[in-house]
């Protein structure tokens, strides 16, 4: 049964559109990460994947408090090489501008697991203390 499964999922991946395969085997190395955990709903695991915004957050115990937030060089660097762009997709509303940056080769190298929200929200955090400079 696994191994008519597995083909079944090269078949379906071959019709994947180059623009979303990214985001697919992104999503598929989270399912794969997370194994057989009953914590993690693949819906969340999607979100991650395509960097789109979770309709619920669940506060954990070990989260970074927001005063705690920080760039690295490298993350810093890719926000502040986007900033234009990326302000100009949030005033004119291109989501799927932003979803593509999310789900960017540059974008996972330089933030891995990290959503694009919260790669935003340190970096609108670090700019508003001045911290950036």
């Amino acid at each position: 049964m696994a191994v008519d499964m597995r083909e079944k999922g090269c078949e379906a991946l071959a019709h994947v559109p180059e623009a979303h395969l990214p985001v697919v085997v992104r999503w598929l190395e989270l399912l794969a990460a997370t194994g057989e955990d009953p914590d993690v709903e693949p819906e969340e695991l999607w979100s991650l994947a395509t960097g789109q915004p979770r309709k619920m957050v669940d506060v954990k115990d070990d989260a970074i408090p927001i005063s705690d937030w920080s760039l690295t060089v490298e993350q810093m660097l890719f926000m502040t090489g986007h900033h234009n762009e990326i302000e100009t997709a949030y005033e004119e509303d291109d989501l799927e501008y932003l979803r593509q940056l999310a789900a960017s080769n540059e974008f996972l190298i330089a933030f891995g697991e990290m959503g694009f929200d919260e790669a935003y929200d340190r970096y609108e955090s670090i700019l508003e203390s001045g911290d950036g400079t």
